[in-house]
């Protein structure tokens, strides 16, 4: 078990070390992190708070319907938005930051490996494919649209967000 919370902490700090990254080159971010961007904005809290406030708020709705949530949504939830203002605070703004996009993948390898659950958007969306009887793919694209229209609101969505967007679960 030591074994496995090491590789959820250590995925957990590299993927918001490459989250932040993607941030950091201007090009854009996931558009769940667009969307932390603009509560971040809006609300006098930091980006990791922005986070940990919205993945509560999934959390909440993956209880709502009858699901469970995992040792990794708990972590990324805390510790994962503790260490996104931590790399947010010390790294430059900077293009060549878009490496941040392997650094994420590399974070999410480990986190899977840990074999410890997933994150709260991800167990929504298990949630919402067995209540509705609808497709990953479809459920994953509703998921990925409020979050990139939320981001596009507050102007930190970008086409590499939509890019992004449109790449992942399929």
């Amino acid at each position: 078990m030591i074994k496995r919370l090491f590789k959820l902490f250590l995925g957990n700090t590299i993927a918001s070390l490459g989250i932040v990254c993607l941030i950091k080159s201007g090009f854009g971010a996931f558009s769940i992190t667009t969307a932390n961007q603009t509560f971040a904005s809006v609300l006098p809290i930091s980006l990791g708070m922005a986070g940990f406030l919205l993945e509560l708020l999934i959390m909440i709705a993956v209880l709502y319907f009858g699901e469970g949530v995992s040792i990794a949504s708990i972590v990324n939830m805390s510790f994962g938005s503790a260490m996104i203002d931590v790399f947010n605070g010390i790294l430059p703004n900077s293009p060549y930051m878009l490496v941040g996009l392997l650094i994420v993948g590399i974070g999410w390898m480990l986190m899977d490996k840990s074999e410890l659950g997933n994150t709260n958007s991800n167990l929504l969306m298990t949630a919402l494919i067995k209540r509705t009887g609808k497709s990953v793919g479809f459920i994953r694209a509703i998921e990925e649209c409020i979050f990139l229209a939320i981001g596009f609101i507050g102007g930190y969505a970008t086409f590499f967000t939509l890019i992004l967007s449109l790449g992942l679960g399929y």
